[in-house]
């Protein structure tokens, strides 16, 4: 054999090497560690009550019902005529979304310029924290509103990148379909479109490519209005009634806050502050309408007294954008040991919660 092929060899070594230690290897990992905990606890526990209910209403397929949209009723109903609602299968949809979830925050977080370790930081926070565990494991509409808000900001990015403007229709359609699903994504539209006009992202408004998107939007979601429109709108009739009830619990500015860093671990939700850093800097100024939306969103629903885990599905994003700041603020020597010991830490948390949310 020639001395000459020993270098290619190498080479070629160090190439498998890497495909199986880059960033999108390790995103993948922790991705199938999702698919695990679906395997290992799936159908545990028997049905949840608003499993069934979603069950029931697939039963009897419309554009609208009085306290939701239509998508997860369709889902059911989907079910219902092809594989069946078995536990297994019921809860099949959610894991797959969360694990797409984990991808896609890992994949943004490439996006928004991190490179593997802002990729693992990214996707291990959405994999541990305590409300992806749980969003992730039951047929709800929340199973489903993390992956279509990391998808939409996804391709946002992907805008402020490449000047791609036609990318607004796939926006619009996503959007619309994320309002079939549930309508708590429209507060954070109108926080990310304020946040537009505050930012470069603004030149997209003198496209018509952003309005053809806008269209769409409206086109996908004006059957569930018109339905509601027809019935009086019924889903404002039960919110009112349910505020009036006093059934749920409403909490001041602080507290709300502390239940978001509760419900993400505390370690996970450390990336929150570093993601509006990163947004509010040099680096994320072009992405900076995602800082915006999520300020407005939070306030909105601090205004609103909403549920806390109504903000959940932003999280997969302020991830992305908080590990690819803490990637570069520990990227010296003296602090290098700060990345192993959040991720350490954040396994740790998720560890201790994952028990009393995952039915082991």
């Amino acid at each position: 054999m020639s001395t000459n092929t020993f270098p290619a060899i190498i080479a070629r070594e160090n190439s498998k090497a890497l495909l199986f230690t880059s960033g999108t290897a390790i995103v993948s990992y922790i991705a199938v560690v999702r698919i695990g905990l679906y395997f290992f606890a799936g159908p545990n526990y028997g049905y949840f009550r608003d499993e069934l209910y979603y069950l029931a209403c697939g039963e009897h397929p419309a554009w609208g019902y009085v306290d939701q949209p239509p998508l997860i009723a369709w889902l059911a109903w989907l079910l219902q005529h092809t594989i069946g609602t078995s536990l297994w299968v019921l809860r099949l949809l959610p894991a797959l979304a969360g694990t797409a979830t984990i991808v896609l925050a890992g994949f943004l977080a490439r996006e928004l310029g991190g490179r593997r370790w802002a990729m693992f930081l990214a996707s291990l926070a959405a994999l541990m924290a305590p409300v992806s565990l749980a969003l992730s494991h039951l047929f709800t509409m929340n199973a489903f509103d993390p992956l279509l808000w990391a998808a939409i900001a996804y391709l946002v990015v992907r805008i402020a990148k490449t000047g791609g403007e036609r990318l607004w229709l796939v926006v619009g359609a996503l959007a619309g379909i994320t309002i079939l699903n549930k309508y708590a994504v429209l507060f954070w539209l109108a926080g990310l479109i304020i946040g537009m006009g505050l930012t470069p992202l603004r030149s997209s408004l003198r496209h018509r490519w952003f309005w053809l998107g806008g269209v769409l939007t409206s086109a996908i979601a004006m059957p569930n209005f018109l339905w509601q429109w027809g019935h009086h709108f019924p889903f404002l009739e039960l919110m009112h009634n349910v505020r009036e009830s006093g059934r749920d619990i409403l909490l001041p500015p602080l507290p709300y806050l502390q239940a978001q860093a509760q419900m993400l671990g505390f370690v996970a939700a450390l990336l929150v502050p570093f993601a509006l850093l990163f947004f509010f800097s040099k680096a994320g100024r072009p992405y900076r309408a995602l800082g915006w939306a999520y300020l407005i969103f939070l306030g909105e629903m601090m205004l609103l007294r909403g549920k806390m885990y109504y903000v959940a599905p932003v999280y997969p994003i302020m991830f992305a954008a908080g590990a690819v700041w803490m990637e570069g603020a520990t990227a010296g020597k003296p602090w290098i040991w700060a990345k192993p010991l959040l991720a350490t830490a954040m396994v740790a948390v998720g560890g201790i919660y994952a028990p009393t949310i995952l039915p082991f």
